[in-house]
């Protein structure tokens, strides 16, 4: 276990840094990122799962948009646990964004599904409608380049943060 914004690491060390889950909880995710670069090879990859802020299933039944609620002298958390606080919820832009002011090759940020949910009729029948398709997805996956080398030339060291 290490602190995202100062992983324990030398640099140029990793062909591939993957974190799921991770951005959304720090208050800083730039800094992560750009950690996460100081340690990824030249060429390498740097791949992120995050939450998608247009997910509808987040408004509705409240993931991650409701803050405390207070019920006589007892603090609740409406749908995740009590220690789960989001800094941030993301689009597909706000990753992009936040790659390129890191000074990442973006090579692609695409929308991510949990799998079988409880939602999937609702989600399928978004999916139908083009201008819906960023409420269906719960989760975004960004995937860039630290430089830009020719793809391909990575190798079998990696780092895996998750949470």
């Amino acid at each position: 276990v290490a602190d995202a914004e100062f992983l324990p690491f030398i640099d140029n060390l990793f062909d591939l840094v993957y974190s799921r889950n991770v951005l959304e909880h720090l208050p800083n995710p730039l800094k992560a990122l750009c950690e996460q670069k100081r340690v990824c090879k030249e060429g390498g990859r740097i791949s992120v799962i995050t939450d998608n802020a247009g997910f509808w299933a987040y408004y509705i039944l409240g993931h991650h948009t409701r803050p405390v609620l207070r019920i006589g002298r007892r603090d609740l958390y409406h749908g995740m646990r009590a220690e789960d606080r989001h800094y941030f919820l993301f689009t597909r832009e706000h990753l992009e964004n936040l790659f390129n002011r890191a000074e990442l090759l973006v090579l692609r940020v695409d929308f991510m599904d949990f799998g079988t949910t409880k939602a999937n009729l609702i989600n399928n029948f978004l999916r139908v409608l083009p201008f819906l398709k960023n409420f269906s997805y719960p989760r975004i996956i960004a995937i860039a380049r630290k430089s830009n080398l020719p793809l391909g030339k990575e190798t079998e060291a990696s780092i895996h943060v998750d949470v």
